[in-house]
């Protein structure tokens, strides 16, 4: 049981944690967000050992190549960007928004509004 690869976006030790627990047998943890510069991840190492995880840290991407294909993908149906995105809120409403997601009240993703 579990996913083939998880990837854990906040930066935050409990969603690490959450990250590495959600893998199956032989899977990846992708790390992708930034912590301050005191966070640690915490891992039970024979959970680690005997089912074989992966951790891997990425940093950054190329936007320029990247997002045109992205934008591509989403186009030809290959995931669905509606089902991703669980509140929008306008740009005006952005620190109360980001006040929900360091309380844990938003699951998923938010999207500010510019325009």
């Amino acid at each position: 049981m579990g996913v083939d690869i998880a990837i854990e976006a906040l930066g935050r030790p409990s969603t690490f944690m959450q990250c590495t627990k959600s893998i199956r047998d032989g899977g990846k943890a992708v790390m992708i967000g930034l912590a301050s510069n005191t966070a640690v991840g915490e891992i039970n190492i024979n959970h680690l050992v005997r089912r074989q995880i992966k951790i891997i840290g990425s940093y950054g991407a190329r936007a320029r190549q990247d997002l045109p294909q992205v934008v591509k993908l989403a186009q030809r149906g290959v995931f669905n960007l509606q089902n991703t995105v669980s509140r929008k809120c306008k740009f005006e409403e952005a620190n109360s928004a980001y006040d929900d997601l360091n309380h844990g009240k938003i699951v998923g993703r938010a999207v500010v509004e510019i325009m």
